[in-house]
């Protein structure tokens, strides 16, 4: 079965600088589900070369009948500043299922309060959120700190003040300026930390650069704020190939990929990853960060035994069903066969 989807460019929004919103048409038969805060994969190729980037959804899933993902200029970023310069209605792009662990269940019926923390194009999945929560929890109240270099560069600005003309009571709006007032301060945090809020619960999201999440994570936990309530996004891909090290030890092993109908025999060196093996031999699984938090290379552990490094982003349940992250996989003995195409349950959102 197969994971991708070819979805039409029904419009873009270049409103904000250097960035562009793309909002996609749904497939007439089959319309794809997520949750607020889920990401999607696209799949390009480019002069003979296969790229996988992944973008976080701005939609709600009750809201909207369109798909729309956020893209930001990144310097150097081939995807990234194709699409900011060169996405246009009627384009055609290979699209992945939406995953990802970062998301709000608007399913539960209680009153909350929720912490929204973006800097920069963080925006997009929180966006998702911010909505999600006003229209479908109408007795739970937002938080939005949100930090860009320049008030013309913060994403989603003129829909940001729209909502908050929409619901002055219920949603707390602040946009930091950092090219004009400088970087956030850990006073800046722990105001918008304090602040109270009704709701008999909290839960508080992340969106951003690395440092700009371990400062507000710091604080957060400094102010109180029980860990198991902070959740946070990223894609960031920088693996230390000099630190890898075997997990297992021994020799060159055999391992058996299916991937979109097809079957691949590939050789795994030690300290190597079933990914990168596959990668290596020309063969374009899915990916994105390569550091096990993001689940684009889920797959199912359908014979043999793998060892990973980090297994973060795998769900209970998904372990009890042989669910594996490719780029950690590393495999003990011959015999492992790993399937891209095989699904759970999960993979349906």
């Amino acid at each position: 079965m197969s994971q991708f989807h070819v979805l039409t460019i029904a419009e873009t929004d270049r409103s904000a600088e250097d960035s562009v919103i793309i909002s996609f048409r749904q497939p007439p038969f089959g319309r794809i589900h997520y949750l607020p805060g889920q990401y999607i994969t696209l799949r390009f190729e480019m002069d003979g070369e296969v790229h996988f980037r992944s973008y976080s959804i701005s939609s709600s899933p009750r809201l909207d009948t369109q798909l729309a993902i956020g893209v930001r200029r990144v310097e150097g970023g081939l995807i990234s500043n194709y699409l900011v310069d060169q996405a246009v209605a009627g384009m055609e792009l290979e699209v992945m299922v939406p995953r990802g662990r970062f998301f709000l269940d608007n399913s539960v019926k209680e009153d909350r309060h929720i912490r929204l923390l973006a800097g920069g194009s963080g925006i997009t999945p929180l966006f998702s959120i911010l909505r999600s929560t006003l229209f479908n929890e109408p007795n739970s109240t937002v938080s939005l700190l949100i930090t860009d270099r320049l008030k013309e560069r913060v994403m989603f600005r003129k829909q940001l003040l729209e909502l908050k003309g929409m619901f002055p009571e219920r949603f707390d709006l602040q946009i930091h300026e950092s090219g004009i007032k400088g970087r956030i301060t850990k006073e800046l945090l722990d105001q918008f930390i304090s602040k109270e809020r009704t709701g008999s619960s909290s839960l508080t999201f992340l969106c951003g650069p690395e440092g700009f999440m371990n400062a507000c994570q710091e604080r957060l936990l400094a102010g109180g704020i029980p860990e198991s309530e902070v959740f946070r996004e990223s894609f960031t891909e920088t693996v230390d190939e000099a630190t890898r090290r075997p997990l297992v030890s021994g020799k060159t092993r055999t391992v058996t990929i299916q991937l979109r109908g097809e079957e691949y025999t590939i050789t795994v060196p030690p300290g190597s990853t079933v990914l990168d093996a596959a990668m290596d031999r020309g063969i374009h699984a899915p990916h994105s960060c390569k550091q096990g938090t993001c689940a684009s290379c889920l797959s199912t552990l359908v014979e043999g035994e793998v060892v990973m490094a980090k297994e973060e982003a795998l769900l209970d349940f998904e372990r009890e069903r042989g669910k594996v992250l490719a780029c950690q996989a590393q495999p003990v003995g011959d015999g492992v066969y790993i399937s891209f195409d095989r699904k759970t349950e999960h993979d349906q959102n």
